[in-house]
């Protein structure tokens, strides 16, 4: 969508495959809110997970600019970034409308399988995982993992240099780094989006 076009007040998606047209959301046709209500509750495990997927496919996309990548492939990256987005705002609340014959619920199913699907591939781990592991006395708190793990787990080894250069050699350095730091150091949109998803998850208690 282009920056001069209007938003919608709904959110009305084709993120699933279908040829289905999107309807508005009926609700004498629908399971109650009671139910889907629960069901994004249940969905909010996802977001830490899906703010990776996003910063990772927004790299994708950045990358494939200046890359040799055939237009079908870029035109894939661009899609699969706004249907995560998409997603995402649906997990934050926003309102939509399920394409066709769908009842919410069962749309927010077909999302959550797709995420654990996704999250699955990628090898990232539910937020509750970390809450549902063994014994809390030998969690090490995140801040105080070394860098180098830091940095590999959030596939950011080849910006190690820019990082020592400026200071920032230890995880508690880069969480006291601000966003308009993190432009000012010249990185790629996905890394800066990795990095601020991964504190983001410490101030929201997921990590």
């Amino acid at each position: 969508m282009s920056k001069g076009s209007t938003e919608p007040s709904t959110t009305s998606t084709s993120l699933l495959a279908t040829s289905e047209p999107s309807q508005a959301y009926r609700p004498s046709e629908d399971t109650s809110d009671y139910e889907v209500s629960l069901k994004l509750k249940s969905l909010q495990k996802y977001l830490e997970p899906l703010g990776i997927l996003i910063a990772k496919c927004e790299e994708q996309v950045e990358s494939s600019i200046s890359s040799t990548l055939s237009p079908q492939k870029q035109s894939y990256f661009r899609s699969s970034l706004s249907n995560l987005v998409t997603i995402r705002s649906i997990l934050q609340g926003s309102e939509f409308s399920p394409p066709g014959s769908y009842s919410r619920l069962q749309f927010l199913e077909k999302i959550e399988n797709q995420l654990a699907s996704a999250v699955q591939r990628l090898g990232c781990y539910y937020p509750c995982h970390s809450r549902d592991n063994g014994d809390k006395k030998n969690k090490v708190s995140p801040t105080a993992q070394s860098f180098d793990d830091f940095l590999k787990k959030n596939s950011l080894e080849e910006f190690k240099h820019v990082f020592v250069e400026h200071g920032i050699s230890t995880v508690q350095d880069m969480k006291n780094t601000s966003e308009k730091d993190l432009v000012e150091l010249s990185l790629p949109l996905g890394a800066r989006n990795r990095i601020l998803a991964y504190f983001r998850g410490l101030v929201d208690g997921t990590r």
